[in-house]
């Protein structure tokens, strides 16, 4: 089978080791980041981004084959922010409620997202335009066995703890993606952040995730007093 081309293409050329060459490789994304911001896209040039950073344009290329690399990249080190939360939220959550733990991971994805929410609707939009190859951070590992074993010490009932937190955490990323897109309004508001909280603890943790301030139906009372037709006793 032929090598993925793209998947290939989207890659950094090599990791900077030194101090110098780190600092130059974070110059590139800084400029590439100001120039999304402004442009898009379309409007970024390797170019202009070497301009932009004070680097001749054949230091950027020794770590970047072309501009969609670059934006992998920015895309990655976004990733890897959100995950590192999510992965820190598993270790620390001893004695906590699955609704807590959950509540954290995802008030930081949604935090993470609100720091430049014009910068993340050119993620969502050119990632699926472009058909860009996944990628991996270096937290992908150890946040599935966290993630999956977290999950198994809630009680979940999935029979593949690991591949629930995957589709649980692909539909965190798909529903903040497309809030910033289509929802701005609502991207970063508490309601969002409840609702994706019930969303995946119930899913992953099933009767331990609720919302603090639920109560049984049978302990409610209708606005005349008396308990719901549901809660009383049937006739003997």
């Amino acid at each position: 089978m032929p090598p993925d081309s793209k998947r290939t293409a989207i890659r950094p050329r090599k990791e900077p080791k030194q101090a110098r060459s780190r600092q130059t490789v974070a110059d590139i994304l800084q400029a590439a980041t100001y120039i999304l911001q402004r442009r898009g896209y379309d409007g970024m040039n390797t170019n202009a981004v070497a301009e932009r950073a004070g680097v001749n344009v054949a230091s950027l290329y020794q770590y970047f084959p072309n501009k969609q690399a670059i934006l992998v990249e920015l895309m990655r080190r976004h990733a890897a922010e959100s995950r590192a939360a999510a992965l820190e939220a598993f270790r620390s959550s001893e004695g906590e409620t699955a609704h807590t733990v959950m509540h954290r991971i995802v008030a930081a994805g949604v935090a993470a997202h609100a720091v430049d929410p014009a910068l993340h609707r050119i993620f969502t939009e050119e990632a699926a335009r472009l058909g860009l190859a996944p990628f991996e951070t270096d937290s992908d590992a150890m946040l599935a066995t966290e993630g999956a074993a977290w999950a198994t010490r809630m009680g979940t009932r999935r029979k593949n703890p690991e591949l629930a937190l995957w589709v649980a955490t692909t539909a965190a990323h798909a529903v903040m993606h497309a809030a910033f897109v289509e929802r701005p309004a609502d991207a970063t508001s508490p309601e969002l952040v409840e609702e994706l909280t019930l969303l995946l603890g119930r899913y992953l943790a099933p009767g331990t995730t609720q919302r603090p301030e639920a109560r049984p139906v049978s302990s409610r009372r209708t606005r005349s007093g008396s308990p719901p037709a549901s809660a009383k006793r049937p006739p003997r």
